[in-house]
C-alpha cells in the first residue's frame, strides 16, 4: 500500500507543479481531521464545472489501484481529465471520500459531494462524474438534492456499480440527463447490469473496469460539449 500511495502521490505532485490542479483542504466533521479535494485553478471564473466521486475504495487523483499494482500509472491516472478540462476552460472538483479509510456507506461521498456544491462559481452549470461506486452515490446525491437539477446539464456514470436498488421514477425522470458507459472485457459488465436493469441506453469500451474512466474522455467531453 505505501507503494501505491507513493505513486499516487507522485501523479498529484505532477498535476500540482504543471499548474493542472490545485489542494483544497476540507476538514471533516465525522473524522474531525482535514482533508482535500483536487480542483482546477481559478475554479470561481468556470462556467462549466464537473464534480467527480471515484470508486471504491480509491484516492482521489487516479482511478484504480489494480492498474498502478500494474504499473499502468498513466492509464489511472487524472492527469488526462484535468488536461482535457483545462483545453475546454472547464472546471473539475474531484472529491476524495476514502482518505481516512473505504467509505463504502457513502458518509463522505454525500458529505463531500455537499461542499463541492459550495466551491466554484454559484451560477456555473453542473456536469458529474461517477465511476463505479461514486456512480451509485452521485445518483443518490442527486436524488436527495432535486434543487440543483435545472443546474445540472449532464450525468456521466462510468461503470457503475450500484450496490443498492436505485429509485426508478427518479432515475427515470433524469434519464435525458445520463450517458453510461461500460467495460467491455468484464465478464460481467458493471455498466451492462445497470443499462439492463434500469433501461438505460449503454456505450461499451474495450478495457478492464478500471481502465474505463480514460478510455471514455473523449466520447465524455464530445458529451459535454454537445449539451452546453
Amino acid at each position: 500500500m505505501k507503494k501505491i500511495d507513493s505513486i499516487i502521490n507522485n501523479i498529484i505532485d505532477n498535476l500540482l507543479e504543471l499548474e493542472l490542479a490545485e489542494k483544497l483542504d476540507v476538514f471533516s466533521e465525522k473524522d474531525k481531521k482535514k482533508h482535500y479535494f483536487l480542483i482546477t485553478p481559478e475554479l470561481t471564473k468556470k462556467e462549466f464545472t464537473c464534480i467527480i466521486a471515484l470508486g471504491y475504495p480509491e484516492k482521489v487523483g487516479v482511478w484504480s489501484n489494480t492498474l498502478l499494482k500494474k504499473n499502468q500509472i498513466n492509464d489511472s491516472s487524472m492527469m488526462a481529465y484535468f488536461q482535457a478540462f483545462r483545453k475546454e476552460n472547464w472546471g473539475i472538483i474531484a472529491i476524495n471520500p476514502h482518505l481516512f479509510k473505504p467509505d463504502s456507506d457513502g458518509t463522505q461521498y454525500l458529505s463531500q459531494l455537499q461542499f463541492a456544491l459550495n466551491l466554484g462559481n454559484i451560477n456555473s452549470k453542473l456536469g458529474f462524474i461517477g465511476f463505479s461506486l461514486g456512480a451509485y452515490f452521485t445518483v443518490e446525491f442527486l436524488r436527495l438534492n432535486t434543487d440543483i437539477l435545472n443546474r445540472t446539464r449532464g450525468i456521466v456514470l462510468i461503470d457503475p456499480f450500484f450496490k443498492e436498488k436505485i429509485d426508478v421514477d427518479f432515475l427515470d425522470s433524469i434519464k435525458e440527463k445520463i450517458i453510461l458507459f461500460g467495460a467491455e472485457d468484464q465478464g460481467e459488465s458493471l455498466g451492462k447490469i445497470v443499462s439492463e436493469q434500469y433501461n438505460l441506453p449503454i456505450t461499451m469500451i474495450k478495457g478492464i473496469h478500471g481502465a474505463i474512466p480514460n478510455k471514455a474522455l473523449n466520447k465524455i467531453i464530445g458529451f459535454f460539449k454537445s449539451i452546453l
